[in-house]
């Protein structure tokens, strides 16, 4: 949203470009990630004792975790495949265009 706005003022005032466009983005996300980090007051506190359980949970659920995601976006891409194999690349676009929009919308 603070993107959003940083681009709509830069493209009324004429500034806009690939390089203010870039800047405005990593600026964006600095304040975004700040704003964050300065609510949530992260730690890292016992951090060898939390390694441990992370690597031990990642030992036993990694793997199953690992093909579940890339079974999903062999789907997502099978999908795509199928559509245009079987009407035209016109549907693809559409298709598409509604993943990307119910991917955005949450």
């Amino acid at each position: 949203m603070l993107f959003m706005v940083f681009l709509l003022i830069s493209a009324g005032l004429h500034w806009l470009s690939l390089n203010t466009t870039l800047t405005l983005q990593l600026i964006a996300s600095a304040a975004v990630i700040s704003a964050a980090l300065r609510r949530l007051h992260p730690t890292v506190a016992h951090f060898k004792e939390n390694t441990k359980i992370l690597w031990r949970a990642n030992r036993g659920y990694g793997w199953y975790v690992y093909l579940g995601i890339l079974s999903n976006v062999a789907t997502g891409y099978l999908a795509t495949f199928m559509i245009s194999y079987f009407l035209d690349n016109s549907k693809v676009g559409f298709f598409s265009t509604c993943n990307r929009v119910d991917d955005a919308s949450g």
